[in-house]
């Protein structure tokens, strides 16, 4: 059927309204934290009732997402009422609870923990890439299969300066191959940076920090997987009113150790 996703645990609308509507009131909210293709939203919307819905996976996400506007413009043809839907991504929330400080103590105790939390940050993150930490660097905080690794700030994007001071501290101890982990990067960052440390003889790998560090379980495991950096380029066609989007480009920075990683 049309409502079908392919998803093995999808349930049909009809059996999911029938339990919706002999269990529930218009007014109730109704919450599913495994939303999966977002069955459980799509009935509750066009029964009229609130809902919430969460899922670890962004697959599931987008999926639900896009069947919620289908839905809209559905209940909308139709003369129905609908509400709006927002998307809220925890991520950064995990990442602010971890370095919180408690605000009842002294200024220099408060920044005391915030420095003993960030050490702390910085080994869960060393230790979920299974690299080895080292003193003594200015911008370096690990090394990792004779590449050196620095992690970006836990609340805050890495920026061009950033990376400047570490292609600088490159070439003033003659390290040639370094590894940048980051949550996020300042956007234009590249190309452009990659190409003017590969002219000074430094080989960078910026890698995303995924949110599974924070999993126990998927550190010990070894489950956690650090992303190379990608980027897009897309160009405008015009057409009178209309406008087209072409994707031009699309690159992901590899470098050598990880091709011979993926290779092995």
């Amino acid at each position: 059927s049309r409502e079908f996703q392919g998803y093995p645990t999808q349930k049909p609308e009809k059996l999911v309204a029938r339990i919706m509507e002999s269990l529930t009131k218009k007014i109730d909210l109704v919450a599913d934290f495994f939303i999966g293709s977002g069955t459980t939203a799509a009935v509750a919307e066009k029964l009229g009732r609130k809902w919430i819905g969460s899922d670890l996976g962004k697959f599931a996400i987008h999926t639900t997402r896009k069947r919620m506007i289908n839905i809209q413009r559905q209940l909308k043809a139709e003369g129905t009422n609908y509400r709006a839907f927002e998307i809220l991504n925890l991520g950064k929330y995990e990442r602010q609870h971890y370095i919180g400080v408690n605000t009842n103590l002294r200024e220099k105790q408060q920044q005391k923990q915030l420095q003993e939390k960030e050490k702390n940050f910085t080994e869960l993150i060393l230790h979920a890439y299974r690299a080895e930490g080292i003193e003594n660097f200015k911008c370096f905080h690990g090394k990792k299969a004779g590449r050196l690794v620095a992690v970006g700030p836990i609340n805050l994007p890495v920026t061009r300066l950033f990376v400047e001071e570490v292609i600088l501290e490159c070439r003033q101890k003659h390290i040639t191959r370094v590894d940048i982990l980051a949550f996020e990067f300042e956007m234009g960052l590249f190309p452009n940076i990659l190409d003017e440390a590969k002219e000074k003889g430094i080989d960078l790998a910026m890698k995303y920090i995924p949110r599974e560090v924070f999993d126990k379980r998927a550190v010990e495991k070894d489950e956690v997987v650090f992303h190379d950096v990608s980027y897009i380029e897309v160009t405008p066609r015009y057409n009178g009113k209309k406008i087209a989007m072409e994707l031009t480009d699309f690159s992901v920075f590899y470098s050598q150790d990880t091709v011979a990683n993926a290779a092995a």
